[in-house]
This record gives structure tokens, sequence and C-alpha cells, in this order.
């Protein structure tokens, strides 16, 4: 901290020297009041003989909030669109609107990075997962539903990413696991409504066509891949309910 009263010229340098790491530290977006660290009041200005006041940042912490959950953001986008290969840092700086030297303020390596996306898209993909599955009332629903998933690429590549990051990085391969005992549970409850016996198989039947169907469309793109998706899936349920 600074006083206010004028000091020697040598003083001068170092505390412009502090200032400006102080300015650059707050990623230029703090302002600086004087407060008299005696009383706690705050002035605009001061004479040279006010010495006991001292320059304290005003900084808005939302700011940083709101900055991070940008990052966050354009690193969710360019997952479903490019993949995991596509996350760079000045991909995600220009995309976010961030200057790509203040990326490590938020995010101080890419596993810090990719783990705080993960977690984002972990409960994105949980919460699509809940809303598709909790839905579906009869066979018929079932097949049309993660049929029309199936088809949307880019849901794909960011289970794919999540996927690959998993096998690189523990952190991430743990968030991986709570989406898998989220799909296998909505997948169990879905079978029970459709009074199918929900066993391990069964449950992972149904989840491996989906993983399976999806990465198929998205690497092939071949046509018609939603009604070739029907088609695998009302055979899959046909045999289930024939079980029953």
């Amino acid at each position: 901290m600074w006083s206010a009263f004028t000091p020697p010229r040598h003083a001068v340098n170092v505390a412009r020297h502090h200032l400006f790491l102080l300015r650059r530290s707050y990623l230029g977006k703090a302002t600086f009041r004087l407060v008299s660290w005696k009383t706690g009041i705050s002035k605009s200005s001061v004479d040279n003989s006010e010495c006991d006041f001292v320059m304290l940042p005003n900084f808005n912490w939302s700011t940083v909030s709101s900055r991070k959950q940008d990052i966050l953001s354009a690193s969710l986008a360019i997952l479903r669109e490019e993949g995991l290969a596509g996350l760079t840092q000045p991909r995600v700086a220009a995309r976010a609107g961030v200057r790509q030297g203040h990326m490590t303020y938020y995010f101080p390596t890419r596993i810090d990075l990719l783990t705080e996306v993960a977690r984002a898209a972990v409960e994105a993909q949980s919460n699509a997962a809940k809303s598709l599955l909790q839905g579906i009332s009869s066979t018929r629903e079932g097949v049309d539903q993660i049929a029309s998933v199936i088809v949307r690429h880019e849901n794909t590549r960011l289970l794919a990413a999540l996927n690959q990051a998993a096998d690189q990085e523990p952190r991430v391969r743990k968030l991986f696991g709570e989406l898998q005992e989220t799909f296998v549970s909505e997948i169990r409850a879905s079978l029970e409504r459709l009074h199918i016996e929900p066993s391990a198989a069964r449950i992972d039947l149904v989840h491996a066509l989906y993983v399976g169907l999806s990465i198929i469309d998205l690497a092939t793109g071949r046509p018609n891949g939603q009604n070739r998706a029907k088609a695998v899936l009302k055979l899959a349920f046909e045999m289930l309910e024939g079980q029953k």
C-alpha cells in the first residue's frame, strides 16, 4: 500500500511499479480509492498533510465470476463444434473475448480448465439425460426420443471429448464416472416404467446402443441416420419386451 503524502522520487518510481503490478494482477479492471487506515473514511483526493491515507483497489469480483463463466461457455461450445482437439488456449481466449495472457489467471493450467469444463459438461449431459429419459412412457417414445438425440452431432462430440479427457486425466475420469452413473440410473428407471426387468445386462445394452449408434453416426454421417437408429432401437426394445 502507498501513503498519500509526497514521497522522494525513488519512492514514487517504486510505487508506480507496484501499482502497475497490482493493476496487471487485477486484469486492468481495478479502480482505486483513498482510505484512512485510522478512521476508515474514504476520499477521492487528499492533501499532503493527510499521510494516513492509503490506496486500496476497488474491484468488482462479479466480473471475475462472469469472465470465468464466459471461458467455460466458450470451451463447451468449442468441444461441441470441434471436439477435444479444438480446446486450445488461443481458441478459447478468442471465443470468450479474453486476452490469452489472462487465461492463466482464471485457470492456471490446461488441466484446471479441462476439469472445470468437464464438470460443466457432465452437469449439462446429466440434465439432458434426465430430461430425455424421464419423458419416456412407452417403447415407441423411447425409440423416437433416443434416436433424435443420436443424430445430434454436437452432443456426441461433447460426449466423445469427455471420454477422451477421462482417459488422460484422473480428475476428469471421476467426473465421467458420475455421468455414467446418471445414465445407468435413468435407463433403469425408464425400463421399470416400461415394465421391463432392469437387469445390468439390459441397462448396458440400451446404454451401449445409444453410445455406439451416436459415435457411428458422427463418424460416418450416413444418410437416414435417425431412421436407421430407430430401426435398431425398435428391434432392441422388442427383444427386451419379449423377455419380460
